[in-house]
């Protein structure tokens, strides 16, 4: 074997054992600040009917019409390092979910002493979580009827903590590109390039 092929040799090893040790160390030591992840789902109850059926189907709530009626579904969990306190909301300020679409019931909701919602009816409304102790991987979900389309906007009060917001669609995408591209796709391609050298080191 070569210098130069033994020399190649040890630097793709270096390479390949570096890689899950830098995760482990990133993982470990790495930022520690608190994060959460907010994913916000709207299911239209009523489907698009063309022609002269379109009045057939309708959907009330509490013998209200609810015209255009979707079911957001609100779903806030804690994906950091470290449990969430009380103490973490800034001057004990609740955190909020504007829908921007007026909201017409509460369907159902977690941590159901801590959430606070408006009056049927009300326009613009805002969805509240006043302060809890928020454990790690535990999550806050909410499902609510509104009318018209929602934009819900979420607004934090946390302290030292990372926000991330995605729809439904969004989140399934970020799984597929980490399963694809992630850490474990960047070692198998090392590992591969390993055993093609490998082979044509033996192979001389």
């Amino acid at each position: 074997m070569s210098l130069e092929a033994k020399l190649a040799l040890a630097a793709l090893v270096v390479a390949v054992v570096a890689v899950p040790i830098a995760a482990w160390v990133t993982r470990k030591y790495g930022t520690r600040r608190r994060r959460l992840l907010v994913l916000f789902e709207a299911t239209p109850l009523v489907p698009d009917i063309q022609g002269g059926g379109a009045d057939a189907l309708k959907i009330t709530f509490h013998g209200l019409p609810v015209d255009e009626p979707y079911l957001l579904t609100i779903h806030v969990e804690n994906v950091g390092p470290s449990d969430i306190a009380s103490s973490h909301f800034d001057a004990g300020k609740s955190v909020q979910v504007q829908l921007n679409s007026t909201l017409y019931g509460m369907i159902s909701a977690t941590h159901g002493m801590h959430t606070v919602g408006p009056a049927l009816g009300a326009t613009n409304a805002v969805i509240e979580l006043t302060p809890l102790l928020l454990k790690r991987r535990d999550a806050w979900v909410v499902e609510v009827l509104v009318s018209g389309r929602p934009d819900p906007e979420f607004i934090s009060s946390l302290v030292d903590t990372d926000v991330v917001t995605q729809t439904a669609t969004d989140r399934v995408a970020a799984i597929a590109e980490r399963m694809t591209y992630g850490p474990g796709f960047a070692a198998g391609y090392l590992w591969q390039a390993l055993s093609d050298l490998i082979g044509k080191v033996l192979r001389r």
